[in-house]
């Protein structure tokens, strides 16, 4: 897009954030008690895991056919909206659980977040793409902040009142209706999106998966971007699916999970605050590693908790840390790479894939060989101060082409 009216900018900018609000809403349903579904249906640590981890092997697998996706339309947000369908049914899938034999329960858990995680791998990066068509590349830290501060708060109340519902129904009937109340909710983030306009193009010349992944190996902007990305999704996912079962172990309920999420969301909705201004002083790779390092207290605090409302403390670290973290990386992604290049995209979203599923797998692979959460999420501290001190010190920044990022601190 070369020409944006500002009206029309002004409304993709209000859609945008309606539509990550409703979505987050519903996704207070599966981020938060999903885990604790399948604990509670007998799933063992390490299934408990792959729910994390194995959409992440598909999203992987199938952000490669974004490319040919996008192609075959001339529109970004007609490309989006058939696969976007598709990813909302991570919703509803889950409500048909309890009619399965116990046996099977736990997989077809893992298969209900597998199956969207196509329409999401395809669409994923689509969306980035029309995501910056439809918005000004100077508003883009703005629509971020602003996002993830009506996604947290989306997220907060969805988790308020889904954590009431979990305790005063019966179980499973409460997490069925939990499900299908996230469903209905997803259905008005859909809205929002159709309500995007973007202006058509000229669909873009198909690259060989092969040689596009060298170009952008051999682009240092690129390899720096996938060298960020990837330390800091693997390093801060080591324990994402530990806390869940260390939680458990302390004696969390639905209602206190509810509790927790709220606190970190809070921290989250904190953090937008300050995000524009932050990544503005430090500059977004310094503002990424910092972050990461601080969700470090988290994980300490974690596995040293006595009691369970002291971890309530490490769910702010979080909140606040993590949001900062997530800003600043799209940023640092948006300011090294144009628009145009999808493939720079792609690449973008496959190094979180691929973090989002070495972590979990590798942290609760240490608890199903019989380590304890303690010694798990002490490990993931230290994993997450390695991880922030290389994103600093470790990522080469002489041959980056863009300086804003070293500014003086």
């Amino acid at each position: 897009m070369t020409k944006l009216d500002l009206s029309v900018e002004q409304q993709n900018f209000s859609h945008l954030v309606a539509d990550l609000a409703w979505f987050g809403f519903a996704s207070a349903a599966t981020l938060r008690f999903l885990p604790y579904f399948a604990i509670r249906l007998g799933a063992t640590p390490l299934e408990v895991g792959l729910i994390t981890s194995l959409p992440a092997v598909v999203l992987f697998s199938v952000n490669w056919l974004s490319g040919w996706w996008h192609r075959r339309y001339n529109n970004s947000l007609r490309a989006m909206i058939p696969p976007t369908i598709l990813n909302r049914l991570v919703f509803l899938l889950p409500a048909f659980v309890p009619f399965f034999p116990a046996k099977w329960r736990p997989m077809w858990i893992i298969l209900a977040v597998m199956i969207p995680a196509v329409g999401q791998g395809v669409s994923s990066t689509v969306f980035i793409v029309m995501m910056r068509e439809a918005v000004k590349k100077e508003n883009l830290t703005r629509l971020m902040a602003r996002r993830k501060l009506w996604m947290s708060v989306a997220i907060g109340l969805g988790t308020l009142l889904a954590g009431l519902v979990l305790e005063i129904l019966p179980f499973p009937l409460n997490y069925q209706v939990v499900f299908l109340v996230g469903f209905g909710t997803s259905l008005i983030s859909l809205w929002h999106l159709t309500h995007i306009k973007v202006e058509s193009r000229e669909p873009p010349p198909a690259v060989p998966l092969a040689k596009l992944a060298v170009q952008q190996v051999s682009n240092p902007d690129t390899r720096s971007v996938i060298n960020v990305t990837l330390i800091a999704f693997i390093s801060f996912y080591f324990i994402v699916g530990v806390i869940p079962v260390h939680l458990k172990s302390l004696g969390a309920s639905e209602g206190f999970i509810a509790i927790f999420g709220v606190i970190e969301l809070l921290g989250a909705a904190l953090s937008t605050v300050m995000a524009i201004k932050l990544t503005k002083f430090f500059g977004n790779r310094r503002l990424v590693a910092a972050s990461v390092i601080a969700t470090t207290v988290a994980a300490i605090i974690l596995g040293l908790a006595a009691n369970v409302w002291v971890t309530l403390i490490a769910a702010a670290f979080t909140g606040v840390a993590w949001t900062l973290a997530d800003i600043a990386m799209f940023g640092y992604f948006a300011e090294r790479t144009n628009p145009e290049n999808m493939g720079a995209t792609m690449v973008y979203n496959e190094m979180m894939y691929v973090g989002i599923f070495i972590g979990p797998l590798l942290g609760n692979g240490l608890l199903e060989l019989g380590m304890s959460t303690v010694s798990v999420l002490l490990i993931g501290a230290g994993l997450r101060l390695i991880g922030g001190m290389l994103i600093h010190w470790g990522i080469p920044s002489k041959n980056i082409s863009d300086s804003s990022d070293f500014l003086p601190t």
